[in-house]
């Protein structure tokens, strides 16, 4: 069984409580239902950028709104089907949790699929990996490094059910949910 190693320091519950004033805050503030679009327009667009930037997509936050809006942008095609990848992902998963849907890992492998179409092959979008990962790091274009090696291939799927397992079952334990959002992203990510 799946269980997180983490360790909320000072610093931490500091950050934490500071989120939860400020969702409180949020909650009860009185906006007008056009600031409020305004709002949550804004913050898809800093979310797409940020997020796709992390994997190295180049488009800046005028593009990725340009794209939001349905408009054609002059840019590496990659990089617009990664913010449109990136935006249908998050409409399925926005599905799923208003359809208080269990995560499964027919679910990881949907998102997965949602974010890699026509940036992977067909073979590869919305399965597990068949072969090794690792992070290199690049030391001005001649040392290579590697600083991470992703677990095997053919532990994946064991350990991606583990994680659904414990998702599943956080529910009667009392964890915070930026906490298990937290230990999602870095099992997923890593």
């Amino acid at each position: 069984m799946f269980k997180p190693k983490y360790t909320l320091t000072n610093s931490i519950v500091k950050d934490l409580t500071i989120i939860s004033e400020c969702k409180a805050i949020i909650s009860r503030a009185k906006i007008l239902p056009s600031a409020e679009i305004k709002l949550k327009r804004q913050a898809l667009t800093r979310m797409s950028q940020s997020s796709t930037a992390i994997e190295g997509n180049q488009l800046n936050l005028n593009q990725v709104e340009a794209i939001i809006a349905g408009k054609t942008i002059d840019a590496p095609d990659r990089d617009i089907y990664e913010v449109k990848n990136y935006l249908s992902a998050l409409k399925y998963i926005e599905k799923i949790v208003k359809n208080k849907q269990k995560i499964t890992t027919k679910t990881i492998l949907q998102i997965h699929k949602y974010v890699t179409q026509n940036t992977l092959s067909k073979e590869q979008s919305g399965c597990f990996r068949q072969g090794p990962v690792y992070v290199v790091r690049h030391f001005m274009g001649l040392n290579k490094k590697v600083i991470y090696t992703a677990p095997p291939a053919p532990s994946v799927l064991k350990l991606v059910a583990d994680l659904v397992d414990w998702i599943n079952e956080i529910k009667t334990l009392d964890i915070r949910p930026v906490i298990i959002a937290g230990v999602v992203h870095q099992e997923i990510a890593a």
